[in-house]
């Protein structure tokens, strides 16, 4: 009970935000879509898109979490632990769910295989997660708040530089999508790892 309603009465403002910018996110693809946008240049944004997702996500929960779980997990018998896991994988839910929605629209809409859209959207995804999530394992990054906005610029012009190569979407490069794939959920791993015993 204590925490339900820790979570019902917490700071709504970040969650408005979040919801902003997915609405922000879809108009954009929209009017992209309007203005007859090529094929590659759509999976470009999107892949940059979902790599701002996740950088912003976890900045919502270090600031909703690390910021002010940890006197709440000191008073109850959920462990902060125990809530910062709860708020990653809901949170993970969800975007997954948004990912795949995303997937699954430029699949149909450009006629590409649904696997190869996911390797292209989730790998940058995972990428970002790993990022934002060391970044915020160190003291520094937890006290700078800019830190993660220059995460998501850097990131942002390193994704937009990959996938301005003319061969990166093709299927000859699947190889190499599939290798950073399996390489972002290790090093994903490690990072919650690393996370969870700093707490």
């Amino acid at each position: 009970n204590i925490l339900l309603s820790y979570f019902l009465y917490m700071d709504k403002v970040y969650f408005a935000a979040y919801a902003v910018l997915l609405g922000l996110g879809f108009v954009l693809i929209s009017v992209l879509d309007n203005m007859g946008i090529e094929r590659d240049g759509m999976i470009a944004v999107c892949a940059i898109c979902a790599g701002i997702l996740s950088v912003i996500t976890i900045g919502i929960i270090n600031r909703l979490l690390f910021e002010g779980m940890a006197e709440l997990g000191a008073s109850c018998y959920w462990s902060t632990k125990q809530c910062v896991a709860t708020h990653l994988v809901l949170a993970g839910g969800i975007n997954l769910v948004i990912l795949l929605v995303m997937s699954f629209y430029l699949g149909f809409h450009w006629q590409i295989s649904v696997m190869h859209v996911v390797l292209y959207i989730l790998t940058p995804f995972l990428t970002s997660s790993s990022v934002a999530l060391g970044i915020l394992s160190t003291e520094t990054g937890r006290k700078t708040h800019y830190s993660l906005v220059v995460c998501i610029i850097f990131l942002s012009v390193v994704y937009a530089v990959i996938c301005s190569i003319p061969i990166v979407f093709m299927v000859a490069s699947l190889w190499i999508w599939g290798i950073a794939f399996m390489v972002d959920i290790f090093w994903l791993a490690i990072q919650l790892i690393r996370l969870f015993k700093q707490m």
